[in-house]
């Protein structure tokens, strides 16, 4: 898969064969508490789907395309840092999981003054972490330790001329690293609070419901019925890239928001029946370690059944007993987030 650079990393490509050369890093100025820890990767300048130059995350020795996502993957400093200053073209990435958390502000410096907005430099003093410049040299990486608390990933339209955009990740990315400092931090602090706080006040929550819920429908089928009438449906390719094979891929590899987009559709088939739901999503591909924080696992069950106004209604006939009717899928109703392109 692609690196998860944002829009302010990519150019459009003249043509094809026409891409730089990624620069070995500071490798000193990197925070000693980083390099101790065996997330690093190579990566490459490469193309995304869209012919767009963006950064590739690399396997081990540097040969051709690998996720972000998969441990193995992963390599110590030592064996990447050497990989880098040894091979042309090859840079240094730190994938962010097991509580690391990434937040990038995309043209934070102007590229003709090297002012920072004062948008960005209040969000980086706010977490007073270890921060860096980019590769492109406008934007700040700033690296912090615990997990996200709030489900988006990514905002533009901030700063003074709603040119800043912001993204906030802990899983699922890859940072490329400069080492060119830009907030020293010799060791990297925990700031789930901090974090929450900036991103509640970027987006504030949606407020509480002020009326009841929608009921729950029950649904008579059992689960393995239902989830092969969800799999042969309208969206039954959707339904099974993530629930079989737990891709996020329909989402930028943003797993938060497949877990959104899975648990829409099961709300929509099991008729809102959370219990249910819990325990389909526990079954699926998309189940990991995150499910079990309760306060994620039910603010998503939340949102989904909040979001589902029309449930799958069985079609009961008098001679052969209940046939499933897809109530709500011929316009469109199908429960997801509609984030689905």
């Amino acid at each position: 898969s692609s690196d998860p650079e944002t829009a302010e990393e990519q150019v459009m490509a003249p043509a094809r064969g026409e891409l730089p050369t990624a620069q070995t890093p500071n490798l000193g100025n990197l925070p000693a508490c980083m390099r101790v820890v065996n997330q690093w990767m190579p990566w490459r300048y490469g193309y995304d789907e869209k012919g767009r130059i963006t950064k590739v995350p690399h396997n081990p020795k540097a040969k051709y395309p690998a996720s972000a996502t998969e441990p193995s993957n992963w390599r110590p400093f030592a064996e990447v840092a050497a990989l880098s200053m040894n091979k042309t073209g090859v840079g240094v990435g730190f994938a962010l999981a097991d509580t690391w958390i990434g937040i990038d502000l995309d043209h934070a410096l102007d590229p003709d003054t090297g002012v920072v907005d004062p948008q960005a430099l209040e969000i980086v003093e706010a977490l007073d972490s270890y921060t860096e410049v980019s590769v492109s040299g406008t934007g700040l990486h700033v690296v912090t330790r615990g997990h996200k608390v709030q489900t988006w990933s990514k905002l533009n339209g901030l700063g003074d001329d709603g040119h800043l955009a912001i993204e906030v990740y802990d899983h699922a990315r890859m940072f490329t690293c400069t080492g060119n400092v830009f907030r020293e931090s010799g060791v990297i602090p925990d700031r789930i609070a901090e974090v929450d706080a900036l991103m509640r006040r970027l987006q504030p929550p949606k407020a509480p419901r002020s009326g009841p819920r929608h009921d729950p429908v029950p649904v008579s089928l059992d689960d393995q019925e239902l989830l092969e009438k969800a799999r042969n449906s309208a969206n039954g390719a959707k339904f099974s890239r993530l629930y079989d094979n737990g891709s996020a891929a329909d989402y930028s590899d943003d797993t938060s928001s497949a877990d959104l987009a899975l648990c829409s559709l099961l709300a929509f088939w099991t008729g809102r029946d959370r219990a249910r739901m819990d325990r389909l999503f526990r079954s699926s591909g998309l189940y990991r370690d995150k499910w079990d924080r309760q306060d994620y696992a039910d603010r998503t069950l939340d949102e989904a059944i909040d979001g589902c106004t029309e449930t799958f209604k069985p079609k009961v006939h008098a001679m052969y007993g209940t046939e499933p009717q897809e109530a709500g899928l011929a316009d469109g109703s199908d429960g997801s987030d509609g984030s689905d392109g």
